[in-house]
């Protein structure tokens, strides 16, 4: 298992108490050190996520990295709000965000494209529709490879 995907599984864990879940995690790595990026979000869509709420999260995300040793070495360590283009990532967003409008970029083709703008609807266990005008398209959830709300001023 990469070393997302073990901050993923282990921050998801630490942030329960909290009320809040990770949407998403970057890994990035300089000359002397990882860089870990976490955004995150409450369970209940009401709540905006707050400096003070960051704060502790990244607290207890610090101590869960270190009791399990997941990075080896010094790291840097950022937890923020998702914002107002949030990543659409989790099946649980995608059905939180019905109706909403997404950028999507696709890991396998479709029709030749990999980039698509649309309206989520429908979503179930694999998947959901992008609605773009007349056009409805099935997108199976592991073929995301990034997703990100559009926000309209």
């Amino acid at each position: 298992m990469e070393l997302r995907e073990r901050l993923l599984e282990h921050a998801s864990d630490s942030l329960l108490e909290m009320g809040t879940y990770v949407v998403d995690v970057e890994v990035g790595f300089s000359k002397a050190r990882a860089m870990l990026r976490f955004f995150i979000d409450w369970d209940d869509p009401k709540r905006k996520i707050q400096v003070q709420d960051c704060s502790r999260a990244a607290h207890l995300l610090r101590l869960r990295i270190e009791e399990f040793s997941l990075v080896g070495g010094e790291y840097g360590l950022e937890v923020s709000s998702p914002g107002v283009e949030r990543r659409i990532v989790l099946q649980r967003d995608f059905v939180r965000f019905v109706g909403k409008e997404v950028k999507l970029k696709i890991r396998n083709a479709i029709d030749g494209r990999r980039n698509f703008e649309g309206v989520i609807t429908d979503p179930d266990e694999r998947g959901f529709v992008l609605v773009a005008g007349e056009d409805k398209m099935a997108v199976t959830y592991d073929n995301v490879a990034r997703g990100n709300l559009v926000y309209k001023f």
